[in-house]
């Protein structure tokens, strides 16, 4: 299996440095910096500017890769006052059919816009909707197999953010396969907000697998409209990867060695630009 292969490449301890660089030099790391970064990590090509599924492909092993990050801020709800994800990962669970933007076992990440003409979008049956926007879902997916001449496509989904004493930078590399579970239901979605202009509109169907969301089509109001939401839960990853490095102001991180390592690594093909 080629994506196990991508996996198994993957240079933590490479990702680690870039990641300490990138923080080093900027208040925040962009899109395009976490997709260089992983694709230097497992030797494949980034794909600069793609409007694409692919972010990054590996030409010999026949993978397209989608990268996805998420930034988790300190403090998620008011009654709690910090978090950690790595250390402290009791506090945030799957709590059932809801989603909460605290639950770091389960997180969403938007996977494109996906325009379906010729449904109404507010009158049209859930699965309707739903059946549609997954058919798009699958097209944009092999657009990408068949465009970098590809047979398998790797999610990665980074999440990163401060550890409760702001001391280090945490780091949970998780990696899925795209393929999407069986959905079992699609289930209408509005607007209930009593401050909302589109109170009673639709807000997204979202199709359910046995265990919960999986998959959301938003809809043309709002937001995100027309976007898709993919859910990844942490109990369905192919692998996980936490780790931290110390802030840039901490000396306890060796920049000689950083450089270093970057600077040896022959991966300036894929323009991260070090």
């Amino acid at each position: 299996m080629s994506i196990a292969a991508v996996i198994k490449s993957f240079d933590l301890e490479f990702f680690r440095a870039v990641t300490h660089h990138n923080l080093r030099h900027s208040s925040a790391i962009s899109s395009d910096q976490w997709e260089q970064a992983v694709a230097a990590s497992c030797g494949a090509r980034w794909i600069r500017g793609s409007n694409d599924l692919a972010d990054v492909v590996h030409d010999s092993l026949g993978v397209s890769i989608s990268v996805k990050t998420r930034y988790i801020e300190p403090a998620i709800k008011q009654k709690v006052p910090s978090r950690d994800f790595i250390s402290h990962p009791d506090r945030y669970h799957f709590g059932g059919t809801r989603f909460s933007e605290g639950d770091l076992d389960n997180l969403h990440t938007v996977s494109g816009r996906c325009s379906i003409p010729g449904l109404d979008e507010q009158n049209s049956s859930p699965q309707d909707i739903g059946t549609a926007a997954l058919a798009r879902y699958h097209e944009f997916a092999q657009a990408s197999l068949t465009k970098f001449n590809c047979a398998e496509t790797l999610d990665v989904v980074v999440v990163h953010g401060e550890s409760r004493d702001l001391s280090e930078y945490l780091l949970r590399i998780q990696f899925y396969t795209h393929q999407l579970n069986p959905i079992k239901e699609w289930r209408d979605i509005r607007f209930t907000g009593e401050r909302t202009r589109y109170r009673g509109h639709r807000a997204q169907v979202m199709g359910f697998d046995l265990n919960g969301p999986h998959i959301g089509r938003i809809s043309n109001l709002g937001r995100q409209q027309t976007c898709m939401l993919r859910f990844y839960r942490k109990t369905e990853a192919l692998k996980i990867l936490e780790t931290s490095i110390p802030r840039p102001e901490s000396p306890e991180f060796n920049i000689d060695y950083e450089l270093k390592l970057i600077a040896s690594s022959n991966r300036h093909s894929t323009g991260m630009g070090i």
